[in-house]
């Protein structure tokens, strides 16, 4: 009766070993997965190469993988994963120079010289727009200009 259950602790010993191990495998692996940033960045150029591209912000936006820019000008529609929803906006955040922007893209676009912008820097995981709140949950769009 001792032997029968010695060898069963064993057997419990190895089988809980083995299922710790596959555990700190799996979590590791899933770390280095979701650990990759999905934030893209456009650097302009120097302004002697920059006066032969079209400078809108939104045809800068168009570059972005995971952004969608439907239409030109004022009314251009912004789309960072996709529309995610029927009824409610679906509009990124936008900063500038780390600053919130209310109203849209028509409002940074009205605020906005092309030529200033420096970097643009699409924030599209969860992980990166959770400081924004509710706010970034479909995107954030930072701008930073001279």
């Amino acid at each position: 009766m001792i032997q029968s259950i010695s060898s069963h602790k064993k057997k419990l010993y190895i089988l809980t070993l083995f299922v710790c191990l596959g555990l700190l495998y799996n979590c590791s692996s899933v770390n280095k997965t979701t650990a990759s940033k999905t934030t893209q960045k456009i650097d302009k150029k120097t302004e002697n190469e920059s006066l032969n591209i079209d400078l809108s912000l939104a045809n800068q936006l168009r570059k972005v993988a995971g952004v969608s820019v439907q239409g030109n000008g004022m009314g251009a529609i912004i789309f960072i994963r996709g529309k995610s929803s029927i009824n409610m906006k679906s509009d990124p955040l936008f900063l500038i120079n780390d600053q919130i922007i209310n109203g849209g893209y028509s409002a940074v676009y009205n605020m906005l010289d092309p030529r200033d912008i420096i970097e643009i820097e699409v924030l599209k995981n969860a992980n990166e727009t959770s400081p924004f709140g509710v706010r970034g949950a479909n995107g954030v769009i930072k701008i930073t200009t001279k």
